[in-house]
Parts: C-alpha cells; sequence; structure tokens
C-alpha cells in the first residue's frame, strides 16, 4: 500500500442506516456491509476526496476537543473501509 492510496479518500454511494450507537453502512455496488461507530461514521462523512487522513483528524480533534485523533488511526481506518468498497478504490 502507497501513502497516496489514503492520501485523499473519497467514499462510494451507500445506505446508510443508525441503529443504536452504531451505524450500518452498505455500499450501493459490489462491497461488504461495514458497521462504524460514531467517530467512524463522522471519518466517512468527511472523506470527499477533498481532506487528506491527517486533515481529517485534525477537525475531529478540534470538533471533539477532549478526544484527540490520530491521522494514522484515521488513514488505518481508512484502508479498512476501502477494502470493503466502501470508499474509491485510488
Amino acid at each position: 500500500m502507497t501513502t497516496s492510496m489514503v492520501d485523499r479518500p473519497k467514499a462510494v454511494a451507500a445506505s446508510v442506516k443508525r441503529t443504536g450507537d452504531v451505524w450500518v453502512l452498505v455500499p450501493a455496488g459490489d462491497g461488504e456491509v461495514a458497521v462504524v461507530d460514531e467517530l467512524g461514521y463522522e471519518v466517512m462523512q468527511r472523506c470527499d476526496g477533498t481532506r487528506s487522513c491527517a486533515e481529517i483528524a485534525r477537525e475531529l480533534t478540534a470538533h471533539h476537543g477532549d478526544r484527540p485523533v490520530d491521522g494514522e488511526a484515521v488513514a488505518e481506518f481508512v484502508t479498512r473501509m476501502r477494502a470493503t468498497g466502501l470508499l474509491d478504490a485510488a
């Protein structure tokens, strides 16, 4: 994997349903269903192809204040979501 693959992630069309304290994401095309927590959903909302993983982490850290979000953790999450088909391949 290269850094560029997760540099500016972009979500694909998906249906989204909140169930309790988790979000169920189902890609419109081929892919796997993913169940994510609130923070994971917030990351996915920001995956619009304009922000890097580091920028997403900084935004979420500023938004939550009391809970710093690590850019590397965002990159790892993005890699997992890409494997499910919920993010563009490159």
